[in-house]
């Protein structure tokens, strides 16, 4: 088989730098948190059934976004702001003892 000649030795690189610019650039987007969840990550990440998360948004106890008019989303910081909304303090520090 004839070496190859400089062209196509060039073009095997420079096909193989591109799958491998796509690869690095799949896994740095796949790092990324998400921002938004369906109703079923929501449900999860809060600790609740799905029905118990529906039930809140039909309350208009959550916020939640629906942008095309069916499907729910969840942003999570406004979710983990949600949980802290409700904060209680401690009656007394148990590193301390009981009042």
């Amino acid at each position: 088989m004839p070496e190859p000649n400089l062209n196509e030795k060039i073009s095997r690189l420079e096909g193989r730098v591109a799958a491998l610019e796509k690869k690095v650039s799949v896994s740095h987007s796949k790092k990324l948190p998400k921002r938004m969840l369906t109703t079923e990550e929501a449900a999860t990440f809060l600790g609740m059934t799905v029905d118990g998360l529906r039930g809140l948004t039909y309350k208009k106890l959550i916020p939640y976004y629906k942008p095309n008019g069916k499907n729910m989303y969840f942003d999570v910081d406004e979710l983990v702001s949600w949980q802290k909304k409700n904060h209680f303090e401690p009656i007394y520090n148990a590193a301390e003892g009981k009042d």
